[in-house]
């Protein structure tokens, strides 16, 4: 499959590549979810909105938006470390 310049093609071609969805089961997910973010809620529009997947399977597991994504990202999706991050949080008085 030839990657294409730009525009939709592109958009459909990265989907496929990266995450074996069509753009269809995007869309699926996108509404599925209301259009928000399956971690915190915020409304997703057009480029903030990522699909995340798990990196050792390549199963994709929701939608999100570019920061919750980020932040799955930096911790590595390591559970036990994100466990270890709310325990600091709530020790050091910090509420969401």
């Amino acid at each position: 499959m030839r990657k294409p310049e730009k525009g939709y093609h592109s958009a459909a071609y990265a989907l496929m590549s990266k995450y074996n969805l069509t753009v269809e089961q995007f869309h699926r997910m996108y509404l599925n979810q209301r259009g928000l973010c399956a971690i915190c809620g915020k409304r997703m529009i057009d480029r903030d909105c990522h699909v995340d997947h798990d990196h050792a399977t390549g199963k994709v597991r929701a939608l999100l938006c570019g920061t919750c994504n980020t932040g799955l990202g930096l911790f590595k999706d390591k559970i036990r470390l994100l466990a270890r991050a709310i325990v600091y949080l709530e020790e050091h008085g910090k509420e969401y």
